[in-house]
């Protein structure tokens, strides 16, 4: 679908757009600093850094959180295949 860094953008467009601005830079720092989960991890590990949001979120919160995450994913899934990405 994309680069790492794309993945996390999308990641973080989903985070802000339902915790605020920029509230993705403070979830992705805290992750790194109090659970040793980095960006790389967010994106190659999606179970440990889903148990982390839940952690920090709570369940209620990671829920609409990972649902907004999943809705911007799949709107660039269907923008690539609407624009003829094949690859």
């Amino acid at each position: 679908m994309g680069t790492e860094s794309e993945i996390v953008d999308l990641i973080s467009q989903g985070i802000d757009e339902k915790l605020g601005h920029d509230a993705a830079l403070l979830l992705f720092r805290t992750m790194q600093s109090a659970y040793k989960l980095s960006q790389t991890e967010i994106v190659s590990q999606p179970v440990a850094f889903e148990a982390t949001l839940r952690r920090m979120l709570g369940n209620e919160y990671a829920d609409v959180v990972i649902d907004s995450i999943i809705d911007h994913l799949l709107c660039r899934i269907s923008f690539l295949r609407d624009n003829g990405w094949t690859g």
